[in-house]
């Protein structure tokens, strides 16, 4: 949330989510790449679609893998976070993009921006009903807003305050959020 572990070194605040969540969610920063062991600064990575899979190798120098670094980290820690009740994602990060990362072939053509980050597909696998959203769609009042119930409600639903998990995740919730992304729909026409 704005620590400077970015490839570079430098690091990036997110403005919106200290205006609009700080007040009423408790933050905790995870960044998978210097968690893993990764220096900063450090070569910047790319997702590469490989024979044998997705590769997290340098951009500037392929022979840089550091897919195994980042998985071991994914297998050792992810399940740790369980008491998360919402992520905050870093839009074309190879690590932490959600729907927006670049992948490319072994021989440097893009395949898909539709790509996700190492972490989070591991992070959507072991949580997928965990809310996650990237920094810049929080601009959007909706988008927040839709993102923000959603929170509460995993929170409420995993704490077991709120009538059954069956019922909310069937009815109210499902109705609830239905209504905010059609009111985020036709605003968007």
């Amino acid at each position: 949330m704005g620590d400077p572990v970015r490839y570079d070194g430098r690091s990036k605040s997110s403005g919106t989510c200290h205006l609009h969540l700080a007040d009423c969610f408790e933050f905790y920063s995870v960044c998978p790449e210097v968690e893993s062991g990764l220096s900063i600064p450090r070569p910047p990575i790319e997702l590469v679609k490989c024979p044998n899979g997705l590769k997290a190798l340098g951009r500037d120098d392929s022979s840089l893998d550091v897919t195994s670094q980042l998985q071991n980290f994914c297998d050792r820690q992810v399940a740790g976070l369980s008491f998360l009740s919402g992520f905050v994602l870093v839009p074309g990060s190879p690590s932490c993009g959600l729907n927006t990362v670049l992948i490319k072939s072994p021989r440097g053509r893009p395949l898909s921006k539709n790509g996700s980050g190492l972490f989070v597909t591991n992070l959507r696998e072991q949580f997928p009903d965990l809310p996650v959203i990237e920094e810049p769609d929080l601009s959007d009042h909706y988008a927040l807003s839709l993102f923000q119930l959603r929170v509460i409600f995993y929170y409420l639903i995993r704490q077991g305050t709120v009538f059954s998990k069956e019922l909310l995740a069937h009815q109210m919730y499902r109705d609830l959020v239905h209504n905010v992304e059609q009111n985020y729909s036709i605003k968007n026409r």
